[in-house]
């Protein structure tokens, strides 16, 4: 779809980190509808934008400081 995110979780809730916050609801459904988990179990977190290292990589230890 397009979205510029990264997803973290424990095994109880997903994680999403959004870079537009206006998608959050539709983030949410759109993992429900392929996964088929209640919506509770996502959780869509707008930030400013995705922490990379100089390579592209996501550093996610960035994005759970986050939370």
């Amino acid at each position: 779809t397009g979205w510029d995110c990264a997803c973290t979780g424990t095994d109880d809730r997903m994680s999403i980190f959004i870079t537009d916050e206006a998608l959050q609801k539709e983030v949410i459904m759109t993992a429900h509808r392929l996964t088929q988990l209640h919506p509770s179990a996502f959780r869509a977190i707008p930030i400013q934008s995705i922490p990379r290292n100089e390579s592209g990589k996501i550093l996610y230890a960035k994005l759970s400081a986050s939370q």
